[in-house]
């Protein structure tokens, strides 16, 4: 287990991962990104942060996906779940952070990672699913869990 935020869009662009590596280095040299198989592993300053993978609907991984946004989603409550609800069921594909906290604190690990987030809401329409806490558009939460 560890924890996962999961941006989830109805876009039906591919995610360009060229196009996340090229933004991570305009953002700061230290980035590297590794990819591996359809997964891709984000280092800053040579330590590793988080986990990328990349979900299509229809391909491997997307039931299993989808499936744990459907249960997190019967955790909430609140005017937008029916805005997520039509997410989710038109949903195209899913990028899944995976983070790895190492020895660092939650505030200097995510503040590694948000350029990753900021990158995906600038270039899709989405939301950000973030492990115990809810459904986030770019600027707040839309939808918390309650559970």
């Amino acid at each position: 287990m560890g924890y996962y935020m999961t941006f989830i869009t109805m876009d039906r662009r591919k995610v360009n991962l060229r196009d996340l590596r090229n933004h991570l280095k305009k953002t700061g040299d230290k980035y590297r990104v590794v990819w591996e198989g359809g997964e891709g592993l984000l280092y800053y300053a040579e330590k590793p942060y988080c986990r990328i993978e990349v979900v299509y609907r229809g391909k491997k991984g997307w039931k299993e996906q989808a499936e744990t946004m459907d249960e997190c989603l019967e955790l909430c409550n609140g005017m937008a779940k029916p805005r997520v609800e039509r997410l989710l069921r038109d949903a195209q594909a899913m990028v899944v952070l995976q983070v790895h906290w190492g020895d660092r604190d939650l505030d200097s690990t995510l503040d590694r990672i948000y350029p990753v987030v900021d990158w995906l809401h600038a270039n899709r329409t989405g939301l950000l699913r973030a492990d115990n806490e809810g459904f986030w558009n770019e600027k707040k939460i839309v939808l918390r869990e309650t559970d």
